[in-house]
């Protein structure tokens, strides 16, 4: 039984340490953009079905992963994306490591003269993990995701790519968006949102707040019958972190942020840091 709750709360701390995501914006036609975010989330204990704490019966649950981005700008109207994650999750004798979904879709504008407004539909599709062992990278079947993200418009071939380079030219500024993720199988639909708020320490430096939501609109079905017990395909969240993020080179950004989980349902209650770089070019 406590290697059942192992591996029902696995998702809560993906769902931690993928919190800080890559900005969405349209690329300009033909421009390229690749990414990495390191990430680390430990949990000793995580909130059960009814709301309440409880420790795991494994010991530490611990989750580290390198999330990879690519995006190739096919028009002034629409950008390519890819996305995929490798992840190590363990919690005392179980463990589990590699490839995560694998996502590939398209952005698109929502205004024609805003490359900071945007929509995404994606492709979920599993790395081929077990989905059925007691710690598990995800829930093994295929989804789609339907999302739109807002903030201030950019132009990353600035005169001089140090100012503003990855950054809009404001003291401060809101990001905010979210989506919405169905799948084939057991698990209900989702939706999660994101809201952040940025200040500008100098040119090249901004700080600010980060609020992230998930949640699983249902329960879904009992996923697996088997010697640990019935599985259900759901889990809800909220994170809070501190993004601090800078440009370290010509069209290269950096970033580093500490996150917590401060509520949760069928969830991990984790505390932890994603640190990631990006870079533009043509």
């Amino acid at each position: 039984m406590n290697i059942h709750k192992s591996g029902m709360v696995a998702l809560g701390l993906l769902m931690a340490s993928n919190a800080a995501l890559a900005g969405n914006w349209v690329r300009d036609e033909g421009e390229k953009s690749i990414g990495a975010t390191f990430s680390y989330a430990r949990a000793n204990q995580f909130w059960n079905q009814n709301r309440v704490q409880v420790p795991f019966g494994c010991g530490t649950h611990d989750n580290v992963g390198l999330g990879l981005n690519a995006e190739y700008g096919m028009s002034y109207h629409y950008t390519l994306i890819a996305q995929a994650g490798l992840h190590k999750i363990s919690c005392g004798p179980n463990s589990v490591s590699g490839l995560g979904d694998v996502a590939v879709g398209v952005r698109g504008r929502i205004d024609s003269m805003s490359n900071g407004k945007a929509w995404e539909l994606k492709l979920l599709v599993p790395g081929g993990y077990d989905a059925a062992a007691p710690v598990r990278l995800g829930y093994g079947e295929v989804g789609l995701e339907a999302g739109a993200y807002f903030g201030p418009a950019f132009d990353a071939y600035d005169e001089d790519p140090y100012k503003p380079g990855y950054f809009p030219k404001l003291d401060s500024y809101w990001e905010y968006g979210g989506f919405t993720r169905v799948w084939t199988g057991a698990p209900a639909p989702e939706i999660a949102g994101h809201v952040k708020w940025k200040h500008a320490l100098s040119d090249t430096w901004k700080i600010g707040p980060a609020l992230n939501v998930h949640w699983t609109l249902g329960k879904g079905q009992p996923q697996f019958q088997n010697i640990f017990a019935n599985r259900l395909a759901y889990s809800r969240s909220v994170i809070v972190g501190i993004e601090l993020s800078t440009l370290i080179g010509p069209r290269t950004s950096f970033h580093i942020t500490p996150q917590t989980t401060i509520w949760g349902e069928n969830a991990a209650k984790s505390v932890g840091i994603s640190v990631g770089i990006s870079k533009a070019f043509k």
